[in-house]
């Protein structure tokens, strides 16, 4: 698209036409690690997957279906995106999956089943062999099934709704056009998204005075117990206000969503805007750097970070965090929590009804009287137990502030108020890793909020982030007679990840670019910063469109 090399064109055809090979599992979902020299044959995806891996070259085969006119590329993708739409309304959180899902969608038939003759009155039910090589009746669902509790805001979802959205700008239309087999669209169910992140994964942390105001993500952690006897599924939610960079991309993906599905007022872009002016605040305190940072949240009160009170708590014991987010016993309000990993609702595999689910979020205080509805809305759910209407509440677990980590006496030096092992932590933050200099996800959120706004201030904190954070490579990676190298920050024997050259500095390049060079209403960026040129439709002279 860039070069118009022809050449180039062919060794992606040849490419792909060997990556749709990872694309023959029965349920057409790919290999994400294709063996392709294995003997064996119809092998099922895995068990263990994320939502992610099966974006990754969805936007590529797309557009190659545009250039060669053949069909087999884009119907590979079509499947899956087909598949992401069905498993929305399944998820234990509408619209959001979570870190692992089974890929396979292969339910089991248990010996009760198949006693019963389920496993002959079925078309979708066919024989496989398990990984003991023994034979199994396999149900082939049509959605994919959650298998992991853990939400994070990183490359096992995110990618999801950036690709929503390149998919609706690349084919300048709804990807699913008029499907009455998917009563959805891209917009909606990039909408859905958003919503629930912004409702359930934002927070306001506890910082110096200097920092101001900052919005930051956390991960989520949910707990799902269904009672039987009230037909009500409680969901408990935990966040661990771990801060991690990569959501800090959740600013480009706004930013972008609120040019092509925009939304009566600006809530999407002013979101975009506070999440990426955070993130850089956060980075410019951290010398240019970005890491995984837990921290504070302020639930009500002052948000100024104060030591005293900081020492008090971690010296009380009120840190007590959970080892495997819930703790097994506990209450939350009046749901008693039960084992983790045990099956919570068994879903009917043939003929299964859809009655309606009520659904209800619940903000947990720090006194139960304090709970107060936060969204009413309707789902469709299966429950094959009861036939009944289900009631589905989301509840934030209380103390949230102090569950997030584990903190006592022994972790601070009493002499210096300070923590015992890394006294060059401020006191405000709890943990702190994994520090990157060379990572794109701020500056690709910069660069897309100033595209989406054309405001200057972006290209200011642009430069801004730029100037620190060669000062600190030029600092912290100094070498004879003023020399330094760029280096990943404490890797200096490590090689420069691919993403610096094809993402970091072209996003930096194209920020101080003119904004007519490559528009984003000419290319599309896909998740790796390639560019992809859009359709162009010409419109039939007037006297033709009356033959059309």
């Amino acid at each position: 698209d860039i070069s118009q090399e022809k050449v180039l064109l062919v060794k992606a055809k040849e490419l792909a036409d060997f990556l749709l090979r990872a694309f023959d599992p029965p349920n057409r979902i790919p290999l994400v690690k294709y063996t392709w020299q294995s003997p064996y044959k119809n092998r099922f995806p895995y068990m263990e997957a994320n939502i992610g891996d099966f974006t990754k070259v969805a936007l590529e085969f797309t557009r190659l279906t545009q250039l060669t006119g053949a069909n087999k590329y884009f119907d590979a993708v079509y499947h899956i995106l087909v598949m992401i739409a069905r498993s929305t309304q399944e998820l234990n959180i509408e619209g959001l999956f979570p870190d692992a899902i089974d890929a396979s969608t292969c339910q089991l038939l248990t010996s009760e089943d198949i006693q019963k003759g389920d496993h002959q009155r079925d078309s979708r039910i066919m024989k496989s062999i398990d990984e003991n090589f023994k034979f199994v009746h396999c149900h082939q669902l049509d959605h994919f099934q959650e298998t992991s509790s853990s939400y994070k805001l990183n490359d096992k979802l995110l990618p999801l709704y950036d690709l929503y959205l390149q998919m609706y700008s690349l084919l300048k239309a709804d990807v699913f056009g008029q499907s009455e087999t998917i009563p959805t669209n891209t917009s909606q169910l990039y909408h859905q998204g958003m919503a629930q992140i912004s409702k359930l994964f934002t927070f306001q942390p506890k910082v110096p005075e200097e920092l101001g105001n900052l919005t930051l993500l956390a991960n989520l952690d949910t707990n799902p117990i269904f009672s039987p006897t009230t037909n009500e599924l409680n969901i408990n939610l935990r966040r661990d206000f771990k801060w991690h960079p990569e959501s800090c991309t959740l600013g480009a993906t706004l930013a972008y969503g609120s040019r092509l599905f925009p939304l009566s007022g600006d809530s999407e872009l002013s979101l975009a805007g506070n999440i990426t002016e955070s993130c850089f605040k956060l980075a410019m305190h951290m010398k240019g750097t970005l890491a995984e940072v837990s921290l504070d949240p302020c639930i009500g009160g002052d948000c100024v970070f104060d030591a005293t009170t900081k020492l008090d708590d971690i010296m009380s014991g009120r840190y007590i965090g959970f080892a495997n987010g819930f703790s097994v016993g506990s209450k939350v309000g009046a749901v008693q929590i039960e084992k983790p990993g045990e099956k919570k609702i068994k879903r009917s595999i043939i003929n299964a009804k859809k009655p309606a689910i009520k659904e209800a979020i619940n903000v947990m205080g720090d006194d139960d009287s304090d709970s107060k509805s936060k969204s009413d809305t309707t789902v469709d759910k299966d429950n094959e137990e009861t036939g009944k209407t289900v009631m589905k509440t989301y509840h934030f677990i209380k103390d949230e502030q102090f569950t997030n980590a584990l903190h006592n006496a022994a972790s601070i030096n009493s002499e210096r108020k300070a923590w015992k092992y890394d006294e060059n932590r401020p006191l405000w933050i709890n943990g702190l890793s994994r520090q990157e200099i060379t990572s794109p996800d701020l500056i690709k959120a910069i660069f897309f909020m100033y595209r989406s706004t054309g405001d200057e201030k972006w290209r200011v904190m642009g430069k801004q982030l730029k100037d620190e954070m060669v000062h600190t490579m030029e600092s912290t990676f100094q070498g004879a007679k003023g020399s330094w190298k760029v280096a990943e920050f404490e890797q200096s024997n490590i090689g420069l990840p691919s993403h610096w050259f094809s993402q970091t500095l072209k996003y930096y390049y194209l920020l101080f670019s003119d904004a007519t060079e490559y528009s984003l209403d000419e290319y599309v960026f896909t998740e790796s910063a390639h560019l992809l040129k859009r359709r162009i439709i010409k419109l039939p002279a007037t006297h033709d469109r009356q033959h059309l």
